[in-house]
């Protein structure tokens, strides 16, 4: 192998290594957001617990204010509904939790994968260059 071989090789090796470091910078960039989205979706779940146990604690949905017939109809018909649907957005929210989750594990994959890569390629760009180095001795 001559000299502008091994040159050539190794430009090549510079470059994949490159394109290697940018797809991990891009992948680092994701995993930062996908931690902040995971954050704010897990405080939302904490909050929206915390105010489904309270709301199911309380003994009167519709308080002092409102009472009569009509007050305890609204409250049969609709305290159940409301305590299914926050248990509906609650299970949502978590189920969202659980995509940013998996995602987040995917791209800190990518980002272990891609230092191997590069670990690799500094690797044979440094051998290419030593013996780039013999050959002109």
């Amino acid at each position: 192998m001559g000299v502008e071989t091994l040159t050539t090789s190794r430009n090549a090796k510079i470059s994949e290594k490159e394109t290697k470091e940018s797809e991990k910078a891009i992948a680092e960039k994701k995993v930062e957001r996908l931690k902040e989205a995971y954050k704010k979706v897990h405080a939302e779940v904490e909050n929206s617990r915390t105010a489904k146990s309270a709301f199911n604690r309380q003994d009167d949905f519709t308080g002092d204010e409102w009472k009569g017939t009509k007050s305890q109809e609204f409250e049969n018909n609709n305290l159940e509904n409301f305590k299914n649907q926050y248990s509906v957005y609650i299970t949502r929210l978590d189920g969202i939790q659980d995509d940013i989750n998996t995602e987040l594990t995917k791209q800190e994959n990518k980002v272990i994968s891609l230092n191997g890569d590069i670990l690799g390629l500094g690797q044979a760009i440094n051998s290419l260059w030593n013996q780039i180095q013999n050959w002109v001795n």
